[in-house]
């Protein structure tokens, strides 16, 4: 699962690299599909890669998806220390 804010190339680069070595992925625009601490997700993920370039909804989504048991690249503990 790859979170974002904005779809930059660097995503779609990401992206090609998935595809590329056959990883199933879905990507999720946080402005269109919010989540909330403590929800349940249902959605299959372990893994996911914040991309976020607000801070807030990094952490927000970060700590959202963690809860959830999903391990998330760009954690909320390395969002809120940066």
């Amino acid at each position: 699962m790859i979170y974002h804010t904005v779809f930059r190339w660097e995503e779609e680069r990401m992206l090609d690299a998935l595809r590329d070595i056959g990883i199933l992925f879905r990507v999720i625009d946080i402005n269109r599909e919010p989540i909330e601490i403590g929800s349940d997700l249902g959605c299959g993920y372990s893994i996911a890669i914040q991309r976020s370039v607000s801070r807030v909804a990094a952490l927000e989504s970060s700590a959202a998806l963690e809860g959830s048991g999903v391990r998330v690249i760009n954690s909320s503990i390395s969002t809120a220390i940066s």
